[in-house]
């Protein structure tokens, strides 16, 4: 999304969102940046060196192979539910994809979105804790998040009450993705956003969980989350994501399929 609202292809690259870090984007090697993106300059990075310096190092986070051939745009982005900026960002990523749809370019078409898992805070309660509890022990108050975006106006974050622990929200995550694709996956995503910041829900409890995958239509969900299936994976993506250096999210990671 331009400055000026408007989006186009090259921007779609450009769904900077705020984040902890307030971080921006090096497109070429695919890195996170520090400064503001290169306004019209593609080849400033040669071999996957940074011509600018600095950052982390997220070329060296794997990308999933997509099942489709053709030249995809593949988002990935490292998120964790329980960061409320990345629930901000979900929602600008989503205008920005349903713009560049209703603009007509056929590039909407071959956009992947792929959700990773990340931990802000592996510490939280299995069980959760209470919002107010949770920002008054880490922080002295919640007083950073009221100036979130929509919060003030009573458009989001209606209902915020936990501060949750997001292992089995991310496993459920994970398994959309592997019976729907990306896009099962996006709107697990979007549930258990909804869940914890709109519902008043705690994602840390089975039972709601359990309930978000009937809202996806998965079977035998119930049976699955009590199981210890998607653990692995969803573990060994939040340490890859902290061996690149990762530490703030929404993280993005945007490039072309084969690149």
């Amino acid at each position: 999304v331009a400055s000026n609202g408007m989006i186009t292809r090259v921007p779609l690259t450009l769904i900077c969102l705020t984040t902890f870090a307030l971080p921006s984007y090096c497109f070429q090697c695919i890195r996170l940046r520090g400064g503001s993106p290169l306004k019209g300059k593609m080849d400033h990075c040669v071999d996957g060196v940074c011509g600018r310096g600095g950052g982390s190092d997220a070329s060296k986070v794997s990308t999933p192979k997509s099942k489709t051939s053709g030249n995809r745009v593949i988002i990935d982005v490292f998120s964790d539910p329980a960061c409320p900026w990345c629930y901000v960002g979900k929602g600008n990523l989503d205008t920005a994809l349903e713009n560049l749809r209703s603009s007509g370019d056929e590039v909407a078409d071959r956009v992947v979105v792929n959700w990773r898992s990340f931990f802000i805070d592996p510490e939280t309660n299995p069980r959760g804790e209470d919002y107010l509890a949770y920002n008054r022990r880490r922080w002295g108050s919640d007083g950073w998040a009221q100036s979130l975006p929509g919060r003030q106006e009573g458009l989001k974050f209606k209902n915020w009450k936990t501060w949750p622990n997001t292992l089995l929200a991310a496993r459920l995550i994970h398994l959309a993705g592997e019976r729907g694709g990306w896009e099962l996956r996006h709107r697990a995503k979007g549930i258990i956003f909804r869940m914890i910041y709109e519902d008043g829900l705690n994602v840390s409890e089975p039972a709601v969980v359990e309930a978000a995958g009937r809202e996806l239509g998965l079977d035998g969900v119930g049976d699955w989350l009590r199981s210890d299936e998607g653990k692995r994976e969803v573990l060994q993506e939040a340490r890859e994501a902290s061996r690149a250096g990762i530490g703030g999210v929404p993280y993005f990671i945007c490039s072309r399929e084969g690149s």
